[in-house]
């Protein structure tokens, strides 16, 4: 369940934050998405081969499994990963960059 500080307008879910009210209402979790991007990204760069299982991320990072998928899913979405496979097994790899 979630527990909202409502002093600090901040809510987590098992001490992980998952985003903050900037105002009533307001919910910027781009941002928290965004970092969680990064995390992983900074995580694949430094595997061989530059690829992990879901498993492996999710056991190598502290973060909320929802933020790394959704994370996942924006690198996904920018051309900077490439998916295969399925579940846990699942396989996340940089894409190289190609510099025209």
């Amino acid at each position: 369940m979630f527990a909202v500080d409502k002093k600090t307008a901040v809510v987590t879910d098992n001490l992980n934050i998952w985003f903050t009210i900037q105002k009533e209402g307001d919910l910027r979790m781009n941002y928290y998405i965004g970092e969680a991007a990064g995390k992983v990204y900074e995580f694949l760069a430094d595997q061989k081969n530059g690829e992990a299982t879901f498993s492996k991320i999710e056991s190598n990072l502290d973060l909320n499994e929802n933020f790394i998928k959704m994370g996942i899913g924006w690198l996904s979405h920018e051309g900077k990963v490439d998916l295969a496979g399925k579940g846990a097994r699942t396989k996340v790899r940089l894409i190289e960059e190609v510099n025209n």
